[in-house]
């Protein structure tokens, strides 16, 4: 997964109305039960890290983590730590993009070495 792809596919799903951006719109969605996924830049605050990762738990909601500043630069909002995704095609290729799932091509699946391969 390249960088640019990503950041792509997370301003086009801002902008269809996919994602959500901002912690407290993130956890409403997330309490809501609109949510499929939550996207945590890899700056994000400790206690909204916290926060957010005891919430998907609870719900079975994946959670994700974006390399840092990726999130808001992508969506045109810097500073933006947190996004949840709707259900959709869109949060779908999303998350193999992230994940290095099927969708994504064959040279992009392995992680290794990248900051998402923690």
């Amino acid at each position: 997964m390249s960088e640019k792809q990503l950041t792509g596919l997370l301003g086009l799903a801002y902008r269809a109305g996919n994602l959500v951006a901002g912690a407290d719109k993130a956890l409403d969605y997330v309490r809501q039960g609109k949510a499929v996924l939550v996207l945590l830049d890899a700056g994000t605050a400790v206690n909204t890290r916290k926060k957010l990762a005891d919430s998907c738990a609870n719900r079975g909601i994946d959670l994700l983590e974006a390399p840092k500043g990726l999130l808001g630069q992508a969506i045109g909002r810097p500073g933006v730590n947190v996004a949840a995704a709707r259900p959709g095609g869109l949060t779908e290729k999303l998350q193999a993009m992230m994940t290095g799932g099927d969708t994504a091509p064959a040279e992009e699946k392995n992680l290794e070495g990248t900051e998402l391969n923690g």
